[in-house]
């Protein structure tokens, strides 16, 4: 088949089935850009949406990894401090403590508990709980920034009862990390 058979057959051809050939093969290349351009524009749309989905995971993971290098940085400096003092001990610090600021009398006998911590089993969590009674908001405010100046222990828990008058009852929970192995 050669150009001139195909000139030959359209010149043979009727002016109403030539036009009616044009519009389906017109029809035909419209249909197939429309599909084309309906198929570039869903497959960057589809691009776009997983390009998000990416950005927000790369998003996740820096925050992880910023987290993990702080979680780090913190157990250094935890592991640190127990290094310096092996043998510390909470209820010693805590009786010195009292007796330092006069208030061994308005207290009762404290306890001590012991466990294990989820997030990191190689340390033990030792609390004391303490209840003391009728001191002052100035005893106990001084109390509690002698205990915040103590990088050991970390306060727990606070219960304020008013006793009457000026003075108050207090419980006051107090914790500190400990290496397992070493009471």
């Amino acid at each position: 088949m050669n150009i001139a058979t195909i000139q030959n057959y359209i010149d043979q051809m009727e002016q109403k089935k030539f036009y009616t050939y044009m519009g389906i093969g017109l029809g035909f290349i419209v249909l197939c850009l429309f599909g084309i351009i309906f198929y570039h524009k869903r497959s960057i749309t589809q691009i776009k949406r997983e390009i998000k989905q990416l950005q927000q995971q790369r998003t996740q993971a820096r925050e992880l990894l910023e987290t993990h290098e702080r979680i780090k940085i913190q157990q250094q400096a935890v592991n640190n401090l127990l290094e310096q003092d092996k043998s510390f001990k909470i209820l010693g610090y805590f009786n010195n403590l009292v007796t330092t600021l006069g208030l061994k009398a308005s207290m009762e006998e404290p306890t001590i508990t012991t466990s294990n911590l989820e997030a990191n089993p190689e340390f033990l969590e030792v609390t004391l709980t303490a209840r003391i009674k009728n001191i002052t908001m100035q005893q106990l405010v001084e109390l509690l920034a002698e205990l915040d100046n103590n990088q050991r222990i970390y306060t727990k828990e606070l219960e304020i009862a008013q006793a009457g008058g000026a003075v108050i009852n207090a419980t006051l929970v107090i914790a500190t990390l400990q290496q397992q192995g070493t009471e």
